[in-house]
């Protein structure tokens, strides 16, 4: 499906598209699916595919503005390994995190976690839910750098560089002891 550039009407009430409460209006098309995408990175929301939902919203409201051309949509968004990711860092920023640990207590707790078999690289530039992920990050950290900033814990399901900044962690107690030595999750 796909946006009809031949349509000579707009959609009743122009250019708008209802997501989680909030109407977003545009000029054109494009404009609509730009506000939607800023909007919902702004918010930390899952980005999915503003053309597509708003495709799908104008097939059954306005037809005449789309055209079926039967292409495979683009993939886009979070990646898959990466969504508990989104929602824990969402979480802890909702919730305020947990006060921050010092500078000294986060070595020690990192020295464990550089080589450990679960750490994973993230690729920030992704997506511009990931791009919006590492500033949340950075933020929540206080901007202080480590040597893991840019990992993720595959096993605690945590961005590790934020993770070891946490004066406090909830860990299941089956993650808890399946953590190799040298993690600081078992010391908490």
């Amino acid at each position: 499906m796909r946006y009809n550039e031949n349509a000579q009407r707009r959609p009743i009430g122009g250019h708008h598209f209802l997501d989680r409460g909030q109407i977003i209006r545009a000029d054109t098309f494009r404009e609509l699916v730009q506000a939607i995408q800023d909007y919902r990175v702004s918010n930390s929301w899952p980005l999915g595919d503003p053309e597509a939902d708003v495709l799908e919203h104008y097939a059954k409201v306005a037809p005449w503005l789309v055209v079926e051309d039967g292409e495979p949509v683009k993939a886009r968004g979070i990646p898959e390994h990466v969504k508990p990711l989104f929602i824990w860092l969402n979480d802890v920023k909702q919730s305020g995190g947990t006060g921050l640990c010092t500078k000294a207590e986060a070595k020690e707790r990192w020295a464990g976690c550089v080589g450990c078999k679960y750490s994973s690289e993230i690729d920030w530039d992704y997506s511009p839910e990931t791009s919006k992920m590492q500033v949340d990050a950075a933020i929540i950290r206080r901007m202080q750098k480590s040597p893991v900033e840019n990992s993720y814990c595959r096993l605690h399901k945590w961005a590790t560089g934020v993770a070891v900044f946490l004066a406090k962690q909830k860990v299941s107690p089956a993650n808890k002891e399946r953590s190799p030595d040298g993690c600081f999750v078992l010391k908490l």
